[in-house]
Protein backbone atom coordinates (compact mmCIF):
# COMPACT_ATOMS: atom_id res chain seq x y z
CA UNK A 1 0.00 0.00 0.00
CA UNK A 2 1.03 3.26 -0.83
CA UNK A 3 2.35 5.65 1.64
CA UNK A 4 -0.16 8.39 0.76
CA UNK A 5 -3.06 5.70 0.86
CA UNK A 6 -1.52 4.81 4.65
CA UNK A 7 -1.79 8.57 5.69
CA UNK A 8 -5.37 8.56 4.33
CA UNK A 9 -6.40 5.88 6.62
CA UNK A 10 -4.93 7.71 9.49
CA UNK A 11 -6.72 10.80 8.32
CA UNK A 12 -9.91 9.30 8.10
CA UNK A 13 -9.67 7.26 10.83
CA UNK A 14 -8.52 10.19 13.27
CA UNK A 15 -11.45 12.03 11.64
CA UNK A 16 -14.44 9.40 12.33
CA UNK A 17 -13.31 9.14 15.91
CA UNK A 18 -13.14 13.19 15.99
CA UNK A 19 -16.54 13.07 14.87
CA UNK A 20 -17.80 10.52 17.56
CA UNK A 21 -16.28 12.39 20.31
CA UNK A 22 -18.00 15.60 18.86
CA UNK A 23 -21.29 13.80 18.90
CA UNK A 24 -20.68 12.66 22.60
CA UNK A 25 -20.01 16.14 23.95
CA UNK A 26 -22.68 17.00 21.91
CA UNK A 27 -25.32 15.08 23.29
CA UNK A 28 -23.72 15.79 26.77
CA UNK A 29 -24.11 19.61 25.86
CA UNK A 30 -28.09 19.17 25.49
CA UNK A 31 -28.47 17.53 28.05
CA UNK A 32 -27.17 19.62 30.59
CA UNK A 33 -28.73 22.62 28.93
CA UNK A 34 -32.25 20.63 29.48
CA UNK A 35 -31.46 20.30 33.07
CA UNK A 36 -30.89 24.03 33.43
CA UNK A 37 -33.88 25.02 31.39
CA UNK A 38 -35.79 22.83 33.81
CA UNK A 39 -34.23 25.00 36.70
CA UNK A 40 -34.90 27.99 35.53
CA UNK A 41 -38.69 27.06 34.50
CA UNK A 42 -39.03 25.91 38.58
CA UNK A 43 -37.30 28.84 39.81
CA UNK A 44 -39.79 30.90 38.04
CA UNK A 45 -42.77 29.14 38.94
CA UNK A 46 -41.48 29.95 42.51
CA UNK A 47 -41.24 33.20 41.94
CA UNK A 48 -45.06 33.03 40.51
CA UNK A 49 -46.43 31.40 43.52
Amino acid sequence: MKDETLAFLRIRDWLEKRIERLTFEREVAEHALRGVETLIAIEEAFKRG
